[in-house]
């Protein structure tokens, strides 16, 4: 899978560019608040329908402007589709000069993954922001996944709609209205549960063979790193009837996928609290990279990588096993301030060069 042009208007600095791509690498190179960012935004957005620096969509527009376009030729076992996404009064998705019914339905036609710094937040951080990591990996990877995800979320608004007026009084719900729709949300919600244990599964045993090889680097092992183990784990909210009386007095629900977590541990140790930051640093290349391999080993095919000044934030051990790691025949965007640091890249790859929200190859 690869992305072979796109055209982008209005978006972030970006005020009007078409490009077209290198199937391998693509190396984004210019200063810090040039707009480089933001080309990797608009990738991204074009396969996930969503940013991953913001979640409110209207901050991408340009200033001045009432909305943004994206359109881009994606190429899939030598099959084409031409994506367009809009965002003017409200966001539209077409693929193919087709409107999808809905937004969340654009998800699995064009695969990426994101690295970019912030992804120390997917050890260190909350579990929404691991939750949907899962989320999006595994829609991107089944679509049954996605109609559960869907479904669940909407009978658990309604459900935690019912409480919310038990507990003001609002209206009258019975206990066996509320039973019914739980009922359902619970069916669901073992769908999401099943699922996403099993990809934690995976993802734990990729993980920790790609840590265990930075971690024993030669550089590495100098400080210890032999002896790190890696393990991701699942900790599923299981369904519980007995916090009814608090869920009630709360007004919302209190157990259910939507407050699943993954846990971290390194040697057994809980890397959230208590790993330092260049282990948790190696924590989320690792499962970044065991993202990049679960998703080959469910569709056959190798994601479009995006990697966002990711150099800047590792060492040079760190650094060079990624640029190896990912180096795989897939497409890559990567962006720089400097050519030496992804000099591992170099080969065959196309420089565009940004500034000041101007594109040029």
């Amino acid at each position: 899978m690869y992305l072979s042009s796109l055209q982008i208007r209005n978006f972030r600095n970006i005020k009007e560019t078409q490009l077209q791509f290198n199937t391998g690498v693509n190396i984004i190179l210019g200063q810090n608040g040039q707009g480089k960012t933001n080309l990797l935004e608009a990738i991204y957005f074009l396969g996930i329908a969503r940013s991953f620096r913001t979640s409110c969509d209207s901050a991408l527009i340009s200033r001045d402007m009432d909305g943004f376009f994206l359109s881009g030729i994606v190429v899939q076992q030598h099959i084409q589709d031409k994506i367009d996404v809009l965002l003017e009064d409200t966001k539209k998705v077409r693929i193919n000069n087709k409107f999808l019914p809905r937004i969340i339905d654009l998800i699995g036609h064009f695969q990426v993954i994101i690295f970019f710094p912030e992804d120390l937040h997917l050890v260190k951080g909350t579990p929404d922001i691991r939750r949907r990591f899962l989320d999006i990996l595994l829609s991107q990877s089944n679509p049954q996944y996605l109609h559960y995800l869907q479904r669940y979320n909407k009978i658990h608004k309604h459900c935690n709609e019912m409480l919310w007026q038990l507990k003001t009084g609002q209206q009258v719900i019975t206990m066996s209205e509320l039973d019914v729709w739980d009922i359902q949300r619970q069916e669901t919600g073992n769908q999401l549960i099943r699922a996403r244990k099993e990809a934690i599964e995976v993802l734990n045993d990729l993980a920790a063979g790609i840590h265990h090889q930075i971690a024993t680097s030669p550089t590495l092992m100098e400080d210890g790193g032999s002896s790190e183990i890696l393990k991701i784990s699942y900790k599923p909210s299981m369904f519980n009837k007995e916090k009814r009386v608090d869920e009630i007095r709360k007004g919302h629900t209190l157990n259910g996928p939507h407050l699943d977590d993954m846990v971290f541990q390194i040697n057994e140790i809980d890397a959230r609290r208590f790993s330092s930051q260049g282990q948790q640093r190696t924590a989320s290349i690792s499962l970044r990279l065991a993202e990049l391999e679960y998703l080959y080993q469910q569709t056959k095919e190798l994601p479009v990588l995006l990697l966002d000044d990711i150099c800047s934030e590792l060492d040079d051990v760190r650094r060079e096993y990624l640029m190896k790691a990912i180096n795989r025949g897939g497409q890559i965007f990567i962006t720089t301030t400097s050519l030496d640091t992804i000099k591992e890249l170099m080969d065959g790859a196309r420089v565009f060069t940004v500034r000041n929200g101007l594109i040029y190859s």
